[in-house]
């Protein structure tokens, strides 16, 4: 029997929000733990796979390795060690029923969804070091945070408006296209500078969805396309925290939880899509405010 990849990884996403009482996102959670690589090439994992690691992994080093990398560096995996997938987009060209390459009609083309396992160097496998070690960061992450979205706001055209919540009508935080337009409550209305820092990461990456692309499709209700951005901009945002060693702890309700994890259950390409776009998204903000 084919293995239902998304079906398993939704599963597995879902019984750990329930446990954990954590949403896949959380950057408390997320800066936790190092920047989940892969043991022998030593490069980060992305987007999605990003997210699978740090929220489903150990944490003990964040250094993975498949099967046959881990007999290859020497290394053997240990008795009932649990893999974890990492997942990837493979195209297949239906007409010529050959894998699709560059150049092909499109038409002729589809995406599906497949996989490969990894296991976590110190917890889950024997003969092998970790390679990392964890780093004290000697920076000033807030006003590092505070830096970058400035530069991002200007270099973009972005208006940043801070109306306080005791303004009637005033005070929430969103982000409106037509007038390109951030709003975000005063630092000072918030229980500390990183709650602030990270609703205006989370703002931000919603300004970004023309840019990137981000269109609602027309089957989309208007709630269906609300709840796929935010689970984009709330990754965003959790990715620049991480970036910058900032720690903002989420009070999730068991309400908002439950319902996110029915979202999540019934529409799993929403958490791997969305996983995907925000990784896209945050590439796009540090060139921009690089360049």
């Amino acid at each position: 029997m084919k293995k239902d990849i998304k079906a398993e990884l939704i599963k597995m996403v879902t019984e750990k929000m329930a446990t954990s009482q954590r949403l896949p996102w959380d950057s408390g959670l997320l800066n936790n733990v190092l920047m989940p690589v892969n043991a022998k090439t030593m490069k980060e994992y992305r987007g999605i796979n990003m997210l699978i690691l740090s929220f489903l992994g150990t944490g003990e080093t964040s250094e993975y390795v498949t099967f046959n990398q881990c007999q290859e560096l020497g290394g053997k995996i240990k008795k009932g060690a649990k893999s974890l997938p990492i997942i990837y987009w493979n195209r297949w060209n239906k007409a010529e029923k050959r894998p699709a390459e560059e150049g092909d009609n499109p038409d002729d083309c589809y995406a599906f969804l497949k996989f490969y396992n990894v296991f976590e160097v110190m917890a889950q496998t024997e003969g092998l070091e970790r390679k990392r070690q964890v780093i004290t960061r000697d920076n000033q992450p807030l006003e590092e945070a505070e830096a970058f979205i400035k530069a991002f706001a200007e270099k973009t055209g972005v208006t940043m408006e801070h109306e306080s919540t005791t303004k009637p009508g005033k005070g929430s935080a969103y982000y409106i296209p037509s007038r390109h337009l951030v709003q975000v409550p005063p630092r000072e209305e918030f229980k500390n500078t990183e709650a602030y820092v990270a609703t205006c990461f989370h703002e931000l990456v919603h300004s970004t969805a023309k840019e990137m692309g981000r269109k609602a499709s027309e089957e989309d209700t208007a709630r269906v396309s609300y709840s796929k951005e935010e689970i984009v901009a709330e990754f965003g945002a959790a990715l620049l925290c991480r970036q910058f060693g900032i720690t903002s702890e989420d009070d999730n309700t068991a309400a908002y939880l439950q319902g996110w994890s029915a979202a999540i259950k019934e529409n799993p390409d929403w958490l791997i899509n969305g996983a995907n776009a925000a990784q896209k998204a945050i590439d796009y903000m540090n060139e921009i405010v690089a360049g």
